[in-house]
């Protein structure tokens, strides 16, 4: 055989070595945590003058919480800058947004009692007008990401209103409401909540948040949080309960490595 025709001998492409990153090493004992702490609000959300008293109510054991949690894989609570930046991956925001999107797939179905279709048009019309599914499923989504989901009532009450209860009356209510809002956790904080007397029902429930500097009162809210924390750690957790992004171990890690 010519030297034209004989064939080269081709060495096969080496395969570069698999790698695993060193927080997958690690035991679980030495990978990082995030210790429990007071959650400190950004400025502007508390009234300054009334910041040192707001943060005082927080009477939390936090050296005892982190000197028993220290086995916890991810500790406490992220904070929500944290999770806004890490919510920017498809990785994390999928999984919110299949939540969400399967909470309000299937929708409602309204029907009346007396079979009257005027009024079953009329309450359809008024979810249309207040785009009650996108609301929802927005809120769903802030309830996956951070945690919880502020849904505020929106009756137009000035800063002195807001300070009010919200309850069924027609000379009060009327005309006035405007519809439903979603305000991003990060923007408040509790006003006042009971920590002395477990048996009352609003213990560790704020009766009024403070909204960037505006006191408003807890009824003005429909609070979302389905995965609630004890209440020991509710006042980390700014009241919330645990994102989807730190309470599922196996994604966090997954996710975590796979842009390198």
């Amino acid at each position: 055989m010519s030297k034209r025709n004989r064939k080269k001998d081709v060495k096969p492409e080496r395969k570069k070595p698999f790698s695993i990153s060193d927080i997958d090493m690690y035991p679980v004992s030495e990978q990082p945590v995030y210790e429990f702490k007071p959650y400190a609000p950004p400025a502007s959300v508390i009234p300054e003058a009334k910041r040192a008293d707001a943060l005082a109510n927080d009477a939390t054991p936090y050296e005892t919480l982190n000197a028993f949690g220290s086995d916890c894989l991810y500790g406490g609570f992220q904070g929500y800058p944290m999770l806004a930046m890490k919510a920017q991956q498809s990785e994390y925001a999928n999984v919110a947004a299949i939540f969400a999107d399967e909470v309000t797939r299937n929708w409602l179905t309204v029907k009346s009692s007396s079979d009257d279709e005027d009024l079953v048009n009329e309450v359809e019309g008024v979810i249309v007008k207040y785009r009650l599914q996108d609301m929802i499923h927005q809120a769903v989504l802030h309830d996956c990401l951070f945690g919880i989901a502020h849904i505020y009532i929106d009756m137009g009450a000035d800063e002195n209103e807001m300070r009010n209860p919200l309850f069924k009356d027609r000379a009060k209510v009327g005309d006035k409401f405007r519809g439903f809002r979603i305000i991003e956790p990060i923007w408040t904080y509790p006003a006042m909540y009971n920590t002395l007397r477990p048996w009352e029902p609003d213990f560790y429930q704020p009766s009024s948040w403070f909204v960037m500097g505006q006191t408003i009162h807890a009824s003005r809210f429909i609070d979302l949080v389905t995965r609630p924390v004890s209440q020991i750690l509710k006042p980390a957790y700014n009241f919330g309960g645990l994102s989807l992004i730190p309470a599922n171990g196996a994604l966090c890690q997954g996710v975590g490595n796979y842009p390198r």
